[in-house]
């Protein structure tokens, strides 16, 4: 498995990988039966944006594309969230979400978003799931981004497996969370299908803990 920094040529590839993946097992897009065309497109226009921050990286095994996570800088969005809309309207109660976890975290508030990157999203083909290929994803953005060039990293974690994999290995700090089940939006409990035991988490990573990780 090679791993390779993102660029224009995975677009098209990565974009499905994360829109498959999502839309089949991510708990908010599959449990809102989100449309696989209509989110897919909004991916690319997501990975896009990622390629002109030269912060992502894929995973690639003869030539195939088996992984792929998206980082970001802080303070600059993959997409517009009225162009996330407008292509994808059901995005609207998970974006809203997602917004929650920030405004509603005073921890969030007060770290310096200029030296901030932002695990954003992950995929991983099914058929190597369970071989590592994300944690080695992470683990190489972690050198690449996080300790060269000496960012923190921030990351909202939807679903068990990713936060699982971020509190193996580096033992971040929570600043937020949110129970699906309990989350309102416009009046309506549109995660309320979701099993009550499952939460959206926002994990802090500061960099110092990375650099006592790489010793």
């Amino acid at each position: 498995m090679n791993i390779e920094i993102l660029g224009t040529q995975h677009i098209k590839d990565a974009a499905t990988l994360i829109a498959q993946s999502f839309v089949n097992g991510e708990p908010l897009v599959s449990g809102l039966q989100i449309p696989f065309a209509s989110f897919n497109k909004m991916c690319e226009e997501m990975v896009s944006q990622a390629v002109s921050q030269s912060m992502s990286f894929v995973a690639m095994e003869n030539f195939q594309m088996i992984g792929v996570l998206l980082v970001r800088k802080a303070n600059q969005p993959l997409i517009d969230k009225e162009k996330a809309n407008e292509i994808c309207p059901q995005m609207g109660s998970i974006f809203q979400l997602l917004d929650t976890l920030e405004v509603n975290s005073i921890e969030f508030s007060h770290l310096h978003k200029e030296n901030l990157v932002y695990l954003d999203m992950g995929a991983c083909h099914p058929d190597w799931m369970g071989n590592g290929v994300v944690t080695d994803l992470l683990s190489h953005a972690m050198q690449e981004i996080a300790l060269k060039r000496n960012f923190d990293i921030v990351a909202a974690c939807t679903n068990k497996i990713s936060q699982q994999v971020l509190k193996k290995r580096y033992k971040p700090v929570q600043i937020n969370e949110i129970v699906y089940s309990d989350f309102l939006y416009q009046g309506m409990y549109p995660f309320s299908h979701i099993t009550s035991s499952l939460t959206a988490q926002l994990l802090y990573i500061p960099q110092s803990q990375l650099v006592i990780k790489a010793i």
